[in-house]
């Protein structure tokens, strides 16, 4: 689960924020072969939601991103 990896003062506000990511989350994991309890899945996650409290809101646009960004890790 994306919840976590984030602590509670940076957890959505609505369920519907946190599917947004949570579905994001499984994406780019799977992408990447990463291991859900893994250190990189931490890191994963907090990039997504980070990405996603700035304002990227599309699916498509925010896993493209994601994917692209965590490749330099």
């Amino acid at each position: 689960m994306i919840t976590n990896h984030l602590t509670g003062e940076s957890l959505p506000l609505e369920p519907e924020d946190l599917a947004i990511c949570q579905s994001i989350f499984d994406k780019v994991c799977a992408d990447f072969s990463v291991q859900k309890n893994s250190p990189a899945a931490k890191k994963i996650a907090v990039y997504v939601w980070e990405l996603y409290r700035q304002g990227l809101r599309n699916p498509d646009e925010l896993h493209q991103l994601a994917k692209i960004a965590l490749r330099q890790y």
